[in-house]
């Protein structure tokens, strides 16, 4: 089953954990990862990410770990 936008975040800030900026972190690097602004991931939140994007994704929330 494929990530969702939701789904991708809220696994990120886990992994980045109690940092104060846990959900701006997030935000920022899947908005860029995407090319959207950070308010299209409160629009759709729903929408599926591909294989390739999670991973990409994963790498950027692990390195900035």
């Amino acid at each position: 089953m494929a990530s969702t936008v939701r789904s991708a975040l809220t696994k990120a800030v886990a992994m980045l954990g109690m940092s104060d900026s846990a959900d701006l972190d997030a935000q920022l690097l899947l908005a860029r990862l995407l090319d959207k602004p950070r308010s299209w991931l409160y629009t759709w939140p729903e929408q599926p990410l591909s294989p390739a994007q999670e991973l990409a994704f994963a790498n950027l929330v692990d390195r900035r770990r």
